[in-house]
């Protein structure tokens, strides 16, 4: 919101759409597949256990110039922190999510309350003023922590972990959307929305991740990515490939921060008919994880490794399927 009000105010747009979207079943029956496998223990379930509060939702709107909705409600504008020196605390991708839940309650509710504090200086705003904050909710406990240290009455916040669980950054376009629709959003009042901030958290965690949760084949469920590994030699390094089926070649390419699991799903549909390629990135997946001396992460390498993939497995024409998730 904030990025498009100040294009809008640049006078580079005059409208824009924001949207967010969250979606929680890989996730959530990828972690229900790994806390059956008898190999799970105690630390296991305590860090993925957090994953099971995650919940699935949309929403979109529309910001625009004053002279196109006139009658709209007004954005003022925003403050923001981020805390990067906590990136360990919450690390996901897209089958998996390892979560040090009561470090992250407390340092997260401690963020909020430095955030809030930059908002009043900076913007002249006090609890008193807000007659409702739409916040991204993540539990009970979380919600009153935060109205806590910030200091407002929990009866000002419109409530939707009950109904919908944690939406992640989603939810705070519903719930905004879902005070207007119970009319708690009026003329003349005055709405806070607050959420956490987790890019820096997503990029600099993502590697480490998949290195050690991702790498053992052992907890990857066989019913949910039922599939042979193949591995290419990249000058030392294994690439990680599926290769099923038979036909017209499609190649599968996945984006940061998920790996050749994301397509599991297709490549299930269309081994039937088709030769389904599906490569992990380097770094990512099942493949090797080297660090940044023995490989250049860069839009380069990923192309030099898909190439030596493509000849190695004598594939000249196809279909390529590609998916982004966190693309810049």
């Amino acid at each position: 919101m904030q990025v498009v009000g100040n294009l809008i105010e640049r006078g580079q747009i005059e409208f824009g759409l924001v949207v967010d979207g969250e979606s929680s079943r890989t996730v959530v029956e990828a972690t229900l597949a790994r806390l059956s496998l008898d190999s799970c223990d105690a630390q296991m379930l305590r860090d993925q256990l957090a994953t099971l509060t995650v919940g699935s939702g949309a929403a979109a709107m529309i910001l625009a110039h004053t002279r196109l909705a006139p009658g709209g409600h007004r954005f003022h504008g925003g403050t923001s922190l981020a805390a990067t020196e906590h990136n360990q605390l919450c690390r996901g991708q897209l089958d998996v999510g390892i979560t040090d839940t009561r470090s992250l309650l407390l340092h997260g509710v401690a963020l909020a309350q430095r955030t809030w504090a930059q908002a009043q200086k900076e913007l002249g705003w006090s609890a008193e003023s807000v007659d409702l904050f739409a916040l991204h909710q993540v539990s009970e406990l979380h919600t009153q922590e935060l109205a806590r240290a910030v200091g407002f009455d929990l009866a000002k916040a419109f409530l939707i972990y009950p109904e919908l669980g944690n939406v992640g950054p989603a939810s705070v376009r519903i719930v905004l959307a879902k005070a207007v629709e119970a009319e708690r959003v009026v003329a003349g009042a005055t709405t806070l929305s607050s959420g956490a901030s987790q890019r820096a958290q997503l990029h600099s965690g993502r590697r480490d991740l998949v290195r050690a949760h991702v790498t053992d084949r052992s907890r990857v469920s066989p019913a949910l990515y039922p599939f042979a590994d193949h591995f290419l030699d990249r000058g030392g390094l294994r690439l990680h490939y599926l290769d099923e089926g038979q036909g017209e070649p499609v190649v599968m390419l996945h984006g940061n921060p998920t790996w050749s699991f994301h397509f599991r799903s297709l490549v299930l549909a269309l081994r039937d008919r088709h030769r389904v390629v599906v490569p992990d990135h380097m770094g990512m997946g099942l493949s090797d994880k080297p660090g940044d001396g023995q490989y250049h992460y860069c839009l380069q390498s990923r192309a030099d490794d898909l190439a030596a993939l493509l000849d190695h497995l004598n594939i000249v024409h196809g279909v390529t399927w590609s998916c982004t998730t966190g693309a810049r």
